[in-house]
């Protein structure tokens, strides 16, 4: 999945934008937007950057589970293959491979929580002067197509492309938004 980041003097476009993208089949939870003007943009239904924050919690939650459960079976390889099972028993080992897990499941939503300002950060200056950021993170189908529609709009300009989320993570925030 690729992340896109546009800017844009007038949130009108990017609502039209969004429109589009959504009647293409992108979800809510591939479309945000950042915009000094938080007001109008809720008014125009532009889901807002603070969904951003959900999506990037769970993307490195996610991230940090699979690296936790990697370290958790590092550790019961380990305690096996040097016979510490047999003289400790397996209780203490099972416990620091579940802190090893619980520990980076937390790193992870920590990362998770400060990326949406790191984003921020980076577009300081340009959402400072009253420009309006659009994330979109676009499956690898969907790539042809989005880069059709962005060619629609003369008035929104791309500055910037990037990793984006896992696919897992995207399905979370949809049905976090259905419910």
């Amino acid at each position: 999945m690729t992340r896109h980041f546009l800017l844009a003097s007038s949130l009108f476009e990017l609502g039209l934008l969004e429109h589009q993208l959504k009647r293409q089949g992108f979800t809510p939870a591939q479309i945000h937007v950042i915009s000094p003007r938080d007001a109008l943009a809720s008014k125009l239904r532009l889901q807002s950057w603070q969904s951003l924050i959900f999506l990037e919690l769970a993307h490195c939650c996610i991230q940090g589970a699979r690296i936790g459960l990697i370290l958790a079976l590092v550790c019961l390889v380990v305690a096996t293959a040097l016979g510490i099972d047999s003289s400790v028993g397996w209780t203490p080992i099972l416990m620091f491979a579940a802190v090893l897990l619980g520990f980076s499941v937390w790193e992870g939503g920590l990362i998770g929580v400060s990326t949406p300002e790191q984003l921020q950060r980076t577009f300081h200056k340009e959402i400072r002067q009253g420009q309006h950021l659009l994330v979109v993170d676009v499956l690898e189908p969907q790539e042809t197509l989005f880069l059709a529609l962005i060619n629609q709009h003369p008035l929104i300009q791309q500055v910037g492309i990037g990793n984006g989320v896992m696919p897992s993570a995207i399905r979370i925030q949809n049905w976090w938004l259905a419910h």
